[in-house]
C-alpha cells in the first residue's frame, strides 16, 4: 500500500472548491417527526424556506412553532447526498460501505463522466474517507491522479494558481 499523496489530494479539493454544498438539513414537525422521513433533506437555504412553507400551512397556530429546521454538520452516509429542491451537495462523510460504493461506481464508469467540479467534489469526499490509511487508497489515488491529468482539470488548477 502506497503513502497517501496530500498534495494529490490537494489539487483534487483545489477543484471541488468550485462546487455548490452545504451542510445537510432536516426538519422536524410538531409530532416529533422529521420532515425527512419523506425521503427529503435540504440545504441550509432551502431547508429554512421550506420550514417556513410548512409553518405557513400549519392551520394550528399554536403548532406552528413546533416546526424546526435540524442538522447543520456533516453525517456519514453510504451514499452522496442532494438537496431535495436545488440539488446541491450535501456534506457527508463515507462510511466504509460507501467507499466500497463509491469504488464500484469508478470501477465500472470510470472518471470523467461528470462535470470536473462534480467529479472533484466525489472524490474529495472519497479521499477525505481514507486518507489515515485503506486498503482502497491506490486505488482512489489512481483515479485522483486521472482526474488531476486531465487538460480541462489542469487549466482550472492553473486558473486558480
Amino acid at each position: 500500500m502506497a503513502e497517501f499523496d496530500f498534495e494529490l489530494a490537494a489539487q483534487v479539493s483545489r477543484l471541488a472548491h468550485g462546487a455548490k454544498d452545504s451542510n445537510l438539513r432536516w426538519i422536524c414537525t410538531p409530532e416529533g417527526e422529521y420532515e425527512t422521513n419523506n425521503g427529503s433533506e435540504w440545504c441550509d437555504d432551502c431547508g429554512y424556506y421550506m420550514m417556513r412553507h410548512l409553518r405557513s400551512k400549519e392551520r394550528i397556530k399554536a403548532r406552528r412553532s413546533g416546526y424546526l429546521l435540524d442538522g447543520g454538520w456533516r453525517t456519514e452516509s453510504d451514499t452522496h447526498r442532494f438537496c431535495a429542491h436545488c440539488g446541491c451537495w450535501l456534506r457527508i462523510s463515507l462510511t466504509d460501505w460507501g467507499v466500497k460504493e463509491e469504488l464500484d461506481h469508478y470501477r465500472e464508469n470510470g472518471v470523467g463522466q461528470n462535470p470536473i467540479i462534480d467529479e472533484a467534489y466525489s472524490l474529495d469526499i472519497l479521499l477525505g474517507a481514507m486518507w489515515s490509511g485503506s486498503e482502497h487508497a491506490d486505488e482512489a489515488m489512481a483515479l485522483a491522479l486521472d482526474l488531476v491529468s486531465r487538460p480541462d482539470a489542469q487549466k482550472i488548477l492553473a486558473e486558480a494558481a
